[in-house]
């Protein structure tokens, strides 16, 4: 968010991402993003940002883990996926308090299931298209 604000505010800069579960450092060169794109990008975000103070939105990070793959399949394939990493002891993505919560209200329900992963691939394809590797990585190390 900040390096598109600096972009949407006319400032050319790389962005370099370093984190501890990625085996590089992943960049963006100067010019990889324009102004405008970053204003859109950034408009976008705010309006879901403004959704989600109105109902729930459905949306979570990790489930663009693994290049989204939990969410290539019906909605069938989805909660098997969901329930498999949920048994597995140490395999922490989806157990969150807030999030179990918002599951028992029907979060992860057959109903909003399309409106997930519509939200899903729109707000993570902008990451996507720039640091493709960003969410195949983080997964693969935490095997």
């Amino acid at each position: 968010m900040r390096y598109l604000s600096l972009v949407a505010n006319g400032h050319a800069l790389d962005m370099v991402f370093i984190a501890r579960d990625l085996k590089d450092t992943l960049f963006i060169p100067t010019g990889a993003i324009s102004q405008q794109e970053a204003l859109q990008i950034l408009e976008q975000y705010c309006a879901y940002y403004k959704q989600g103070h109105d109902d729930y939105f459905y949306f979570y990070v990790a489930l663009g883990f693994n290049d989204l793959n939990i969410l290539l399949g019906d909605y069938d394939d989805f909660w098997d996926a969901y329930e498999r990493s949920i048994e597995k002891e140490m395999d922490y993505t989806f157990k969150e308090v807030y999030l179990e919560k918002a599951i028992s209200f029907g979060f992860f329900s057959e109903d909003n299931y399309q409106q997930l992963c519509a939200n899903t691939y729109a707000i993570l394809s902008p990451i996507i298209d720039r640091l493709p590797d960003l969410f195949k990585e983080i997964k693969k190390d935490k095997k």
